[in-house]
């Protein structure tokens, strides 16, 4: 009896097996296609962003590895750096969008200090 349970439960693994191979090309696929969404979005943030949010996620990452987190939680602050790398590595020539830190400050900036002086 106990070898027929046993012979059940090694049927049942291999179905399980079966089934789950059979879903890795969805999955796959799937996969895929989210990684070119998300590279394709992240390619319209200027260079500039993008290499802060880059350099803060590798620094969260060396933040773990000094705190001494596990490893999974190591490469789970790296993943948005190598998506972030891969957007500004593979952006399509001739689009690439800067971002000036002065753009984004008001214009009168270097008027207000003297405003107050005065």
């Amino acid at each position: 009896m106990a070898t027929s349970t046993r012979t059940q439960e090694k049927g049942r693994a291999r179905d399980g097996l079966a089934t789950a191979i059979g879903r890795v090309p969805d999955t796959a696929r799937a996969a895929a296609a989210g990684a070119r969404e998300t590279t394709s979005a992240l390619q319209q943030i200027p260079d500039s962003t993008l290499r802060w949010l880059t350099a803060s996620s590798i620094g969260l990452a060396a933040g773990l590895q000094v705190a001494g987190a596990p490893r999974w939680m190591q490469a789970a602050g790296l993943v948005p750096a190598l998506f972030m790398g891969a957007a500004i590595a593979l952006r399509p020539a001739g689009t690439g969008q800067t971002a000036d830190i002065v753009e984004l400050l008001p214009k009168r900036l270097n008027g207000a200090r003297g405003d107050r002086d005065g």
